[in-house]
């Protein structure tokens, strides 16, 4: 847990410092990944089916991943064609889920909550973190940290994907 809050202190001070080449490499196939959702039903990436998702993975306690959160939900809405996915990853605080959940105005529909495994899964360390997978679950685009460009390039990619 010391980790994840040094590695939200430094995006912080540092939000897009150096992070571009963090994470899986574009063109390869995500790996898969279990995740409990909100509901208690066990989620599996491989199983959600062929439509393009947004895999973003954030923390509690990780404030530009609580500046992104309503910037997420309003991209979900705009585009029904994509899977948004909000992967929680650090597992000792998944009980304060809850109570983040009520005090962002608005979140994607579906939350998840994985592991700290998954950092190591998908090659990152800093948060937020996302990847825009295709409906192969093929990598399209790789961005960490909460910056003005990382949600342009989401923004671009996720209207090429929706058509």
């Amino acid at each position: 847990m010391k980790k994840m809050v040094w590695i939200c202190f430094i995006c912080l001070l540092f939000p897009g410092a150096g992070f571009a080449s963090e994470g899986l490499k574009i063109g390869t196939k995500a790996p898969n990944f279990f995740a409990h959702s909100s509901n208690g039903k066990i989620f599996r990436l491989y199983r959600a089916g062929t439509m393009p998702k947004i895999v973003n993975f954030w923390w509690v306690s990780c404030a530009p991943c609580r500046k992104e959160m309503p910037e997420l939900a309003s991209l979900e809405k705009q585009h029904p064609k994509i899977k948004f996915l909000v992967v929680h990853t650090v597992s000792s605080d998944n009980n304060k889920i809850p109570s983040f959940l009520k005090d962002i105005k608005s979140v994607p529909s579906n939350i998840l909550m994985g592991s700290e495994a998954l950092l190591e899964l998908y090659k990152f360390k800093t948060l937020p973190h996302t990847a825009v997978l295709d409906g192969a679950n093929i990598v399209r685009l790789v961005v960490s940290g909460y910056t003005k460009e990382n949600v342009k390039k989401l923004k671009k990619i996720i209207t090429k994907l929706d058509k």
